[in-house]
């Protein structure tokens, strides 16, 4: 019977080959996990500068008018002088009686002024009286309580008044000065309709009464006498 030989070598190979396969086997059922891909942290983006855009400047609001327009009115026989606005329609020797005085004169607001508004007449008036053992103070339908006013050379009191009558309403501003035994009285009457009144579809805007009082009190500031006052005829 003969014995097998084993040689020192072919020992060595078969070790190395069950060292590689249960390396090979060790990393099947034991796979490397991969890495996770490492992400850069983020950044918030630089905000931009805010863009501004230019402005366009814008026309100033329209006025009824401005003094360096106005004519010089100038009343001989009341002695005294006052500044209009141009468009306006003066009037002289007119019935003032819807003012409450006789005659005197008035500045009609055009109508151009009143178009698309409930005002349906603007006007105003100066009249001159004696003054007799009275005062000079305005007095109006549900007037206001008086104010003083005063411009460089003229002391006035002023007030308004506020009346309604038929779907109408009548605002007036007044202003009264004494001069030598006589009363001048200046005033202003926006006579407009009840907004209410008009049909919804076809109503007009609210005319701009503060913008017509700012006009008149430009107008009396103007005011001025001239020469020494007379005893009316």
């Amino acid at each position: 019977m003969s014995k097998e030989k084993f040689y020192p070598a072919t020992v060595i190979i078969l070790f190395l080959l069950s060292v590689v396969l249960s390396i090979l086997l060790y990393r099947k059922g034991n796979p490397t996990p991969t890495p996770a891909p490492i992400t850069p942290p983020k950044t918030a983006p630089t905000p931009k500068p805010p863009t501004t855009q230019p402005t366009t400047p814008q026309p100033p609001a329209p006025t009824v008018s401005t003094t360096s327009t106005w004519r010089v009115y100038a009343n001989s026989a009341a002695n005294y002088e006052i500044l209009y606005p141009a468009d306006f329609t003066v009037k002289e020797n007119t019935d003032l009686s819807q003012f409450g005085f006789a005659t005197g004169t008035e500045f009609v607001v055009p109508n151009d002024l009143m178009d698309g508004t409930n005002l349906v007449e603007g006007k105003i008036a100066i009249s001159k009286r004696d003054a007799g053992t009275g005062d000079c103070f305005p007095v109006l339908e549900n007037q206001t309580a008086l104010k003083r006013f005063d411009t460089p050379t003229i002391t006035f009191f002023t007030t308004t008044g506020d009346g309604v009558g038929a779907g109408n309403r009548y605002q007036t501003i007044a202003y009264a000065t004494m001069k030598d035994g006589f009363c001048y009285d200046l005033d202003m009457l926006l006579h407009s309709g009840n907004i209410g009144m008009y049909d919804p579809s076809n109503r007009p805007r609210e005319f701009d009464y503060a913008k017509f009082s700012a006009l008149f009190e430009e107008m009396v500031r103007t005011f001025k006498f001239t020469g020494t006052t007379q005893p009316q005829a």
